[in-house]
């Protein structure tokens, strides 16, 4: 949910609208530098017209920029403050409880870290925490979205979160078995 959040305030900001008028921004994977920010499904209302923002915003912004900046905004803050920001992880901790407890509106989708389940839509291995588009039905079953398309940018940079992932958790229990 952080880099979900970080995502739909950047894009937000660079088209001039308001959060709650974008949809569909995904961020599939790992959190972090490998991550995957995907605007290439994200739609948003401007003036009562619905848009993609892939048709707007410049192609290299979209396909590298975007994912890039929002998958080093820790470090930015880090580096721009010195410290780390606790409100806005705290802000996404309390977004996913709440989507778990009373659903997610009709519609509306989520990137949500989760075990990745067996024969998901999009091939990703079970055997990690994967970020996933989901909703959240109200007796709070977390649903993976299906139907978003993956053309082969998108197929790339997921294999690559998905193998960061497995490898994050190679190292884990390496230390785990110390």
């Amino acid at each position: 949910m952080l880099d979900h959040n970080r995502a739909y305030y950047e894009v937000a900001s660079k088209l001039g609208v308001h959060v709650h008028d974008i949809h569909d921004i995904i961020v599939w994977g790992n959190h972090g530098e490998s991550m995957v920010a995907d605007l290439t499904q994200a739609t948003f209302t401007k003036d009562g017209k619905t848009q993609k923002v892939v048709d707007v915003l410049d192609h290299d912004y979209v396909f590298d920029t975007f994912f890039k900046k929002i998958g080093h905004r820790a470090w930015d803050i880090l580096e721009h403050r010195g410290f780390t920001s606790a409100a806005s992880p705290t802000k996404a901790a309390i977004q996913h409880m709440k989507a778990w407890l009373f659903g997610t509106a009709p519609g509306e989708v989520l990137s949500m870290g989760i075990p990745v389940p067996e024969g998901n839509p999009y091939g990703i291995k079970p055997g990690v925490v994967f970020s996933f588009p989901c909703n959240v039905d109200k007796e709070g079953h977390i649903h993976v979205v299906e139907g978003f398309k993956v053309n082969d940018w998108l197929r790339e940079k997921l294999a690559f979160t998905e193998n960061d992932l497995f490898h994050e958790k190679e190292i884990a229990l390496e230390h785990l078995a110390q």
